[in-house]
């Protein structure tokens, strides 16, 4: 008996791509980026290609996935293999995930908001 199970958390960086096979079967594509320390202050970042076939009993908040929210996925990994037409062997890891837990979305700036980023560069001076 053999057991595989693929856990990692990272950041989205597109926008969650939603598709439809011939049979109307949705499918969300979506690749994330994990980084780890390879000396000192330096880092190296992975890409993660992540798969979600959805079910019936789905709900469609994973179409709100979007670049910049950290995710928890889990699945199982699959190795895509294939020759292209000049004759070089390509090979595409994809995690087919099971689950999908969106930790925490990425922060809009809301422009009616005032925050130091969007403050108008001259103010007049206040009235007091």
């Amino acid at each position: 008996m053999s057991f595989q199970k693929f856990i990692v958390v990272g950041s989205v960086g597109q926008d969650a791509e939603i598709k439809y096979t011939p049979t109307n079967k949705k499918v969300i594509t979506f690749s994330i980026a994990t980084s780890r320390p390879i000396g000192n202050q330096k880092f190296e970042t992975d890409w993660h290609n992540i798969v979600y076939w959805y079910n019936n009993n789905d709900h469609n908040f994973y179409d709100t996935i979007s670049s910049g929210d950290l995710v928890l996925v889990s699945g199982r990994v699959t190795y895509k293999k294939w020759t292209t037409a000049e004759n070089v062997k390509q090979i595409r890891t994809e995690i087919v995930a099971s689950e999908i837990k969106i930790l925490r979305k990425k922060q809009k700036i809301d422009e009616d908001f005032p925050t130091e980023e969007n403050l108008p560069l001259e103010c007049e001076e206040a009235p007091f």
